[in-house]
């Protein structure tokens, strides 16, 4: 299919990046090294994509790269119905180059449930361990934890911009409900991407991770937030 923009030279297929977009951020490349390289014919290459996804974990690459691109230099000119739907539904539709076939709203998943086994103050201390990073852009506002039963987190993002909240308490044995909340701003859609954030971090140190979203009244179970 023709592609809504011209694409990098190197890029091969559906997946693009833009030509003279990219400013070498290294971004989209750290989170999908698997299809994402930058060139190596001049000093400032652009990324490009070397190869197209294959696999549910390089799909999931593909969209975690355009999530992240500071300058939107990332594109799907494919029709694939499934991928365009996943992009739409976290509100990415700007950067598909055909639509779907009906209108597809983007789904706030901003609760997550789990399983964790450490007894001890361990739980607070991932969670202010991630959510501790890259100041002065972030700092905290608010925190306090109960014994690892109920854990409670506001962060401040550049200069009040948005508030980042995160409930996170125990249900019951080594069960935990966890929910994001963005305060003193009305996007609600940016919860996509520090859910994101958030799933990816817990993988490495939660069981049974499931997410939920609040249009639905939380009756919907998805294995991942994007």
């Amino acid at each position: 299919m023709n592609k809504k923009y011209s694409a990098q030279s190197e890029n091969v297929g559906d997946f693009y990046v833009t030509k003279d977009e990219c400013i070498t951020c290294g971004a989209p490349e750290a989170e999908a090294p698997d299809i994402i390289e930058h060139s190596k014919k001049d000093e400032y290459g652009q990324c490009f994509f070397k190869k197209q996804p294959e696999t549910e974990n390089e799909i999931d690459q593909a969209i975690k790269a355009i999530m992240v691109s500071c300058v939107g230099a990332l594109r799907y000119g494919g029709n694939d119905p499934q991928i365009i739907r996943r992009l739409y539904e976290n509100d990415m539709a700007d950067f598909c180059d055909y639509s779907p076939n009906k209108n597809i709203e983007p789904i706030i998943r901003d609760k997550m449930t789990f399983n964790f086994d450490n007894t001890n103050d361990e739980l607070y201390h991932l969670l202010i361990k991630k959510y501790n990073s890259f100041p002065p852009y972030y700092r905290f506002e608010h925190y306090k934890s109960n014994y690892n039963k109920q854990i409670d987190i506001i962060r401040t993002v550049q200069n009040e911009i948005s508030k980042l909240r995160i409930c996170c308490q125990l249900i019951e044995d080594n069960f935990y409900e966890l929910t994001i909340e963005i305060q003193n701003s009305k996007n609600k859609n940016d919860i996509i991407g520090w859910a994101t954030h958030l799933h990816d971090f817990s993988k490495k140190h939660f069981q049974n991770i499931k997410w939920y979203s609040f249009q639905d009244e939380y009756n919907t179970k998805y294995s991942k937030p994007y």
